[in-house]
C-alpha cells in the first residue's frame, strides 16, 4: 500500500508491503448475510445465506429482514437447508416465489423445522427471503446455500442518444438481457462501471463504443459507433510557463462561453474546481492536465494539456527570474519586485491555500514593478503569489506568521 502526502512545498511518499492481509478460501466472502432491520439485493448465482449471528452466533432478537435473490441469467433458484434452529414460538423464515415481498410465500420454516438437507426451488429466477424474530429466545439460526439452475451468460445490448443543445453528449440505455455487471469503453480512452451511463466526448469523430455484460455464467460483448459532428463550445488550457518541481504553479483556461463550473485534475492526484488550479508537481516529468467545463445548458467539454515538469535550470533565462517575494515569512507587509528587460503587461494575484483570489493588479506596458502588499488582516497560513508577465507564469509561496 502505497500512501502520498503533498502540501504547498511539495510531496512525500510512504511504502509498506504486505500492510493488508486477506483470506478469500472461507465461506462468508460468497455469502449474504440478514441485516437487522433492513433489505438486502443480490444477483450472485451460488453461495451461502447466514442469519445475522453467523454460524458461530445467535441472531439477533427483533429481526426483520429481506434478502432479495435474483441471480442474473438464473431459471430458477433452489435452496438447500445445511442446518437450522430458531426459536419456534415466533422466530420464523419465509420463503417466498418471486422477486419481492408480494410473491407467494412457498416455505414457512421455524424451530428446528425444516431438517437438515431440505432442499426448495423457485419456479422463476428469484426468490425472497423474509425473516423476523421476537425479543425472546435467540438461537443460532441457519445456513442456507443456494444455487442457480440451467442459466445462461448475458447477451449484451444498449441504445444511445445525442443529448439536445450537448451534441458531443451521449446517454447509453443498457437493453442488456441478464447481466449483473457492466464495463463501458467509450472508444476515447475513457470507461465507466456504470449501468447506463451518459459521456461526453472532447472532440468530433467517430467512435466505437464497446459494452461488455457479465454474470457468474459468463460475459458477452457488443460494439457500436458514435459520430461526434461538433461541440456546444470550445475550451482550452492556456499553455504553462516552464513548471518546476516543488513550484507552486498557476493554470488558466479559454473558453469560448461562460463557464458555470470547471473541474481540474492535476494528473498526480490532486483535484480543483476554482476558475485558476494552482498544482505543485514533486517529480519531474511529463504530466497531463485536465479540465472539464459546463456552461449554462450543463453540456461537457474536456481539454487536456501535457506538459514536462523539470528542476530549476540555474541558467534559466526566462524574465521571470528576476521575481523577487521579501521578506518571507512575513508578519504582515510582503513586498513583490521585478526588473523587466522590456515593457510588458504585468497581472499580480493572490490565492489562498483553496485557490480563491484574495487580490489581483493589472499594470499595462511596464518596464519594472513594485508592490507592497499589506497581508496583515489574513490569518497565518500559506498564501500563492503569481505573477504573470505577457504570457508566462510564476508561483511562488508566501507564508504568514503573526
Amino acid at each position: 500500500m502505497t500512501l502520498t502526502a503533498c502540501n504547498a512545498t511539495g510531496c512525500e511518499t510512504l511504502t509498506q508491503s504486505a500492510f493488508i492481509e486477506t483470506d478469500l478460501s472461507g465461506d462468508y466472502c460468497n455469502a449474504l448475510i440478514f441485516p437487522h432491520q433492513s433489505d438486502l439485493y443480490s444477483a450472485s448465482c451460488t453461495g451461502f445465506i447466514y442469519d445475522n449471528g453467523l454460524p458461530t452466533g445467535e441472531y439477533a432478537s427483533n429481526t426483520d429482514a429481506w434478502i432479495y435473490l435474483q441471480p442474473a441469467g438464473a431459471e430458477s433458484v433452489t435452496l438447500t437447508v445445511n442446518n437450522f434452529r430458531t426459536d419456534q414460538y415466533g422466530d420464523t423464515l419465509y420463503i417466498h416465489d418471486g422477486p419481492n415481498a408480494d410473491a407467494p410465500i412457498i416455505a414457512a420454516y421455524t424451530g428446528y423445522d425444516p431438517g437438515d438437507g431440505t432442499q426448495i426451488t423457485s419456479s422463476g429466477d428469484a426468490v425472497s427471503l423474509h425473516f423476523r424474530s421476537n425479543q425472546s429466545s435467540t438461537y443460532f439460526g441457519f445456513e442456507i446455500e443456494y444455487a442457480c439452475n440451467n442459466g445462461i451468460a448475458p447477451v449484451a445490448n444498449f441504445t444511445q442518444q445525442t443529448s439536445g443543445d450537448c451534441v458531443n453528449q451521449v446517454a447509453f440505455a443498457n437493453a442488456t438481457t441478464g447481466g449483473a455487471n457492466y464495463a463501458w469503453d467509450f472508444g476515447d480512452g475513457t470507461t465507466s462501471l456504470e449501468e447506463s451511463p451518459t459521456h461526453s466526448y472532447s472532440a468530433p469523430g467517430d467512435y466505437t463504443v464497446v459494452l461488455t455484460a457479465y454474470n457468474e455464467l459468463g460475459n458477452t460483448s457488443v460494439s457500436q459507433t458514435v459520430s461526434i459532428t461538433d461541440l456546444p463550445f470550445t475550451l482550452e488550457i492556456d499553455s504553462p510557463g516552464g513548471v518546476q518541481v516543488n513550484v507552486p504553479e498557476a493554470f488558466t483556461y479559454n473558453a469560448s462561453v461562460p463557464l458555470t463550473n470547471v473541474k481540474w485534475n492535476s494528473g498526480i492526484g490532486f483535484l480543483s474546481e476554482d476558475e485558476t488550479a494552482i498544482f505543485t508537481y514533486s517529480e519531474e516529468g511529463e504530466v497531463t492536465l485536465t479540465l472539464t467545463g459546463t456552461d449554462a445548458n450543463g453540456c461537457e467539454v474536456t481539454a487536456r494539456r501535457t506538459f514536462t515538469v523539470g528542476t530549476t535550470d540555474t541558467n534559466d533565462v526566462s524574465i521571470l527570474t528576476a521575481f523577487d517575494l521579501y521578506p518571507n515569512p512575513t508578519d504582515g507587509a510582503l513586498t513583490v519586485s521585478i526588473v523587466l528587460p522590456a515593457a510588458a503587461d504585468t497581472e499580480l494575484t493572490v490565492y489562498n491555500t483553496l485557490g480563491q483570489i484574495l487580490l489581483s493588479e493589472k499594470r499595462e506596458s511596464t518596464t519594472s514593478y513594485r508592490h507592497r502588499l499589506d497581508i496583515s488582516k489574513l490569518p497565518s497560513g500559506q498564501y500563492f503569489v503569481v505573477l504573470a508577465v505577457d504570457g508566462e507564469i510564476l508561483g511562488r509561496e508566501a507564508v504568514m506568521r503573526k
